[in-house]
């Protein structure tokens, strides 16, 4: 069996038999192409090049766009194509870009490589962008805190399905709607980590404001006692800042971003209350249990 570039061929043979597939050192990419579709094989792999401007701008040239059939197997190639399509109104009015795989295969940062690369190539072609676009990657950001956790394959995995519409006007992002919706809440109540937020509070917020809201880092609570890191990790910190300043960003004041962070702690207080059942119908607050009160 001979060499290939990609597994293009698979479309062509009457049988999609991975197995049949040579290992040769042609095959061990980060990428490659099944047909339309683009294969990623753990793209957070470290590359110091695979997603830098070069990298960028070898896809944002609109001569290379002009064959898009011919670009090299990436996430930035898919990007590429849906763009060159909607900007030079070829084919249908509305394009689309669908990310799957299984739990840590990379799909958050597939999109966030996908919608880095689209605000590249705007802001490349068109003056007075850099806020709107900004304000996408913000959103993202602040969503991704109330909808990530840690795996212990994956630091930022998604216990959501999440929908990025972005508006093009003349070729270019002038809005976006974010649609998210929790699909495995069985996930964060269960034996898995919680979402990130949680840490980032107890991590990032200064011992006044903890005891402003009746928290501390002393501790344990139920709600993200299943968390692999530590509520002082660097992670969890560096985190917390950044979404801080992507709400700041965004103009959510700190009023109402103190609205936030109390519902947060009464998610914190609520998850360690504890009941016992009594003899007759209904129960009561064990308060016999520390958390109880806390």
């Amino acid at each position: 069996m001979t060499k290939f570039q990609d597994f293009e061929f698979l479309t062509k043979q009457s049988s999609n038999n991975l197995a049949d597939i040579p290992d040769n050192e042609d095959l061990r990419k980060l990428y490659t192409w099944v047909g339309p579709v683009l294969l990623a094989l753990n793209p957070r792999q470290p590359n110091s090049d695979l997603y830098d401007c070069c990298r960028q701008d070898r896809f944002i040239n609109p001569l290379n766009n002009a064959r898009p059939e011919l670009l090299e197997p990436h996430v930035f190639a898919v990007a590429a194509k849906a763009r060159y399509r909607l900007a030079c109104g070829l084919g249908k009015m509305h394009q689309v870009i669908v990310i799957s795989g299984e739990s840590g295969s990379g799909k958050t940062f597939s999109a966030c490589k996908i919608l880095n690369f689209l605000a590249a190539t705007d802001l490349s072609s068109c003056d007075g962008m850099e806020s709107t676009i900004s304000k996408i990657g913000k959103a993202c950001s602040v969503v991704s805190s109330f909808s990530t956790a840690s795996t212990e394959r994956n630091q930022h995995s998604s216990r959501h399905g999440q929908l990025v519409q972005l508006q093009y006007v003349n070729g270019s992002i002038h809005g976006a709607v974010i649609n998210s919706f929790l699909l495995e809440q069985s996930r964060v109540t269960g034996a898995c980590n919680n979402f990130h937020i949680f840490g980032q509070i107890l991590a990032g917020l200064s011992d006044s404001e903890l005891g402003t809201l009746k928290l501390s880092r002393t501790i344990l609570y139920e709600i993200i006692a299943n968390d692999s890191h530590s509520i002082l990790n660097e992670a969890y910190v560096k985190g917390f800042k950044e979404t801080v300043e992507a709400m700041n960003y965004l103009r959510i004041g700190e009023n109402q971003r103190n609205d936030i962070f109390k519902v947060i702690a009464l998610l914190l207080h609520l998850r360690n209350i504890q009941f016992h059942e009594r003899l007759s119908v209904g129960c009561d607050v064990d308060v016999q249990k520390k958390g109880s009160l806390s």
